[in-house]
């Protein structure tokens, strides 16, 4: 290892912003920890979308806005000659058109090793992502940061199937900490964390807690997502209304404090249909969560059903309200019990620890 650290000095991360979504926390968190660990790094970006970079700035993290390369039509050449004048030995891509870049520059820059990460579940290949994903034979390494993604690729690209290397996300366990004792135990608080958009699955979980009421059992739901889609949230606001559940379930907008919300919960609920690998997931089983949520691409490889957590189908209603049920109908106790396993679980499988040495492997 100390020969290969020695070697491979020079890192540049590139991806297309450094937007507040998860690809840009794992990219900007990535280009830190290597710092920390000696390496010379660099991140760029071409679109002026800044929400991290007062944390590249916190850490000493050399970032350029290369706004050249936001041409898509000149992008490949303006990022030849930035590779060319810093010269790095390793070069990490994240997000589809930024791999795509990345590899075509392979045509002509061959000096550096090209690593790109994909971040989601591949639902549809069509040409389009036929295109990226023959392209990816420029590259040295692909990540997939879930099992689920990495045998769909394999699965539709067996020639790409040696250089494949599954990489979890990190998350901060030492920032994602839980509160060691029970906090709602008459009327236990669910949390959901997730972006105000069909996907997200909201008017169906709705329709399940209208359902789970009838139980007679006492909880309160709390939705925290940016309310991106002004239709949709009001779609949601209608039916919230029309079963009268305006007492039980709330929303509010996102949040910076994200740990405040996690932290004031007993239980974590994600009812969406589709899903890369869920950073709200592992950061609520961080904070000591159980969780229920949908059975779907990576969710049942981080929870085992009836061990850390409830599944269900996303487009089943009963299905919601038999998951949501069990996890209500546990006592405090076995909550905060299953919760805490939960950390465990996050500790050994997703610390930055792991994470960067995955990454320092490759190099």
């Amino acid at each position: 290892m100390c020969c290969k650290f020695i070697k491979m000095k020079r890192i540049l991360l590139i991806t297309e912003n450094l937007g507040s979504g998860g690809a840009e926390r794992q990219l900007t968190g990535l280009a830190v920890f290597l710092k920390n660990r000696g390496y010379d790094v660099k991140v760029v970006t071409y679109y002026n979308k800044q929400f991290y970079e007062s944390y590249l700035k916190e850490n000493n993290v050399d970032y350029e806005l290369y706004e050249k390369a936001a041409n898509k039509l000149t992008r490949v050449f303006y990022l030849i000659s930035l590779f060319k004048k810093w010269n790095p030995d390793v070069i990490i891509s994240f997000l589809p058109s930024t791999n795509l870049s990345v590899c075509l520059t392979r045509l002509f820059y061959k000096k550096a090793k090209v690593i790109v990460s994909e971040r989601s579940h591949t639902l549809n290949f069509g040409l389009k992502v036929k295109l990226l994903f023959n392209l990816y034979r420029l590259a040295d390494f692909i990540v997939p940061n879930s099992f689920s993604e990495a045998e769909n690729i394999k699965k539709h690209f067996p020639g790409l199937s040696q250089k494949v290397r599954v990489i979890f996300n990190f998350v901060d366990v030492d920032y994602f900490l839980p509160l060691h004792y029970v906090k709602n135990e008459d009327i236990p608080l669910i949390v959901c964390v997730g972006r105000l958009i069909p996907s997200k699955n909201v008017l169906r979980l709705i329709d399940a807690v209208k359902d789970l009421i009838k139980y007679g059992i006492n909880f309160r739901v709390l939705w925290v997502g940016k309310q991106y889609d002004k239709q949709y949230l009001e779609d949601v606001k209608e039916r919230i209304n029309i079963n009268k559940l305006s007492d039980i379930f709330k929303l509010k907008d996102q949040t910076e404090n994200i740990l405040s919300e996690y932290q004031k919960a007993d239980i974590f609920c994600l009812p969406t249909l589709y899903e890369g690998y869920p950073n709200v997931i592992c950061e609520a089983m961080s904070c000591g969560l159980p969780v229920v949520c949908s059975r779907v691409c990576e969710i049942p490889n981080i929870v085992k059903d009836n061990e850390n957590g409830f599944l269900f189908d996303p487009k089943n209603v009963d299905s919601i309200v038999k998951a949501l049920k069990k996890v209500l109908l546990l006592s405090p106790a076995q909550r905060l019990e299953m919760g805490l396993k939960n950390r465990d679980k996050i500790i050994n499988n997703n610390s930055i620890d792991k994470f960067v040495d995955k990454y320092i492997e490759l190099f």
